[in-house]
């Protein structure tokens, strides 16, 4: 083609371009390249037109902007796919409010997000959808704050790490939270709970030292237990410059139980007054030993060099023995002061809880028939004594001026037996005689 012909044909070119007509076609070219473009160069499809760049399988599509920054914009597109293999200052990613943002992941792959190092991790999702979301991480610290406000909530924690500060906040109708610590130190744990229903609150604590536990309970329908370990102690301190108060309103029954093998000491240190009453249903107030009473007879005819006793009277909770009285009977030739031996046996122990011969029943109450014994002031027959002890003694003692012998004397013990499960009374008889014995026990359980 001459020159001519190409100048004519390359204005028909521009010609074609100015009023829209023109249609350049590139097929099988090695190289296509626009260079020192000075101005903007626009590509601007029609409403209905779809602009499409298709590479082959093993073509590369590169989009290089070195100076500035590069943009990609859609407003009415149906899907963007977008692959980025390298970023510097930042990717900014807008979705319209009405559209939904959803991200896939291959199946078979995995779903891994790296922000830069130096900068901030922020997600923010608001939303009035379901949410779930899943964490795991191992090894590396992380601070997570989390603030949800929604109705229904199932929040599963599993928390591995070296040091943790995890403060809660949580604010709704109905909750159900597990909380299992396995840790070498705990700090600070405050649990504060504001609602109208609390179920069950179980508290299992296992650690070689414990710091202050402070529980305050506004309302309880079904019960606080407190267990302690038993090889430690348990103690109670009120605020010194508050009040210490215990109010028990119950109509079923109260028991405080207290078992112990080394004593129980309650002291009670006060500038003013100490009132303890308890009130009977018939309105009398009673000690605090108080106890329902049973009585037990029994009498007993016992061989010469043996022993007798009462049936074990057994019970089903802690009581006490508030009263034994008896009545020993031998022959006018033989002395039961000091061959008459009453003695108690408490929760089936072998040894005896309680052991005394008759004269020393006499000195509970100052030893009366025996000095009257002595000063030959005792009269031939029965001599009824006057008893000024409230813990017992002998009343009468029954003597035989011929054989100058007390042999018969009658009294009771009044000091507190305390026994769990059983208690037995037993008479030993060392005298040369058949003996008789008489036995009323009066006995209760604590209120």
């Amino acid at each position: 083609m001459s020159l001519p012909q190409q100048v004519a044909e390359l204005k028909q070119f521009r010609y074609l371009f100015e009023i829209g007509q023109a249609k350049v076609e590139i097929v099988r070219a090695a190289n296509v390249v626009i260079e020192e473009v000075q101005g903007t160069v626009t590509i601007t499809p029609a409403a209905d037109a779809i602009f499409q760049i298709e590479p082959t399988e093993a073509a590369i599509f590169n989009v290089r902007a070195e100076a500035g920054y590069f943009y990609v914009r859609t407003e009415v597109g149906q899907q963007l796919n977008i692959n980025i293999a390298r970023i510097e200052e930042g990717v900014v990613f807008n979705v319209a409010q009405s559209g939904s943002w959803t991200v896939n992941a291959v199946q078979s792959g995995d779903w891994t997000i790296y922000a830069q190092q130096t900068g901030e991790w922020n997600v923010y999702i608001q939303t009035k959808s379901d949410i779930e979301i899943r964490i795991t991480v191992v090894n590396a610290s992380i601070a997570l704050p989390i603030d949800i406000q929604a109705t229904t909530i199932a929040l599963a924690i599993d928390i591995q790490a070296t040091t943790i500060a995890l403060p809660v906040d949580i604010q709704a109708q109905t909750i159900n939270l597990k909380i299992d610590i396995a840790a070498q130190s705990v700090g600070n744990l405050a649990v504060d709970i504001a609602a109208q229903t609390v179920g069950n609150i179980a508290v299992d604590i296992a650690a070689q030292s414990v710091g202050n536990i402070a529980i305050n309970i506004a309302r309880i329908e079904d019960g606080v237990i407190f267990n302690v370990a038993q090889s430690g102690e348990w103690t109670i301190n009120a605020v010194q410059s508050g009040s210490w108060t215990v109010n028990i309103q119950n109509t079923a029954e109260t028991a405080i139980y207290i078992k112990t093998e080394s004593g129980v000491a309650i002291n009670v240190q006060t500038e003013g007054t100490v009132t303890l009453n308890i009130w009977t249903p018939s309105g009398k107030i009673v000690s605090a030993a108080g106890t329902i009473s049973n009585t037990y007879y029994k009498y007993l005819s016992i061989l010469s060099g043996s022993s007798g006793s009462t049936d074990v009277i057994s019970v089903t909770k802690p009581s006490k023995c508030t009263v034994i009285g008896f009545m020993v009977s031998a022959t006018t030739s033989v002395d039961v002061m000091d061959d008459v031996t009453i003695e108690v046996y408490v929760d089936g122990s072998t040894s005896p809880f309680v052991s005394l011969t008759i004269r020393k029943v006499d000195l509970l109450n100052g030893g009366i028939a025996t000095q009257m014994f002595e000063a030959g002031s005792l009269n031939d027959g029965t001599n009824i004594l006057n008893v000024v002890s409230p813990k017992g003694g002998l009343t009468a003692v029954t003597y035989s001026t011929t054989n100058n012998k007390i042999w018969k004397a009658g009294g009771f013990m009044a000091f507190d037996i305390n026994f769990d499960s059983s208690i037995k009374i037993e008479v030993v008889n060392n005298t040369t005689v058949t003996l008789g014995a008489y036995l009323e026990v009066v006995y209760g359980w604590y209120r």
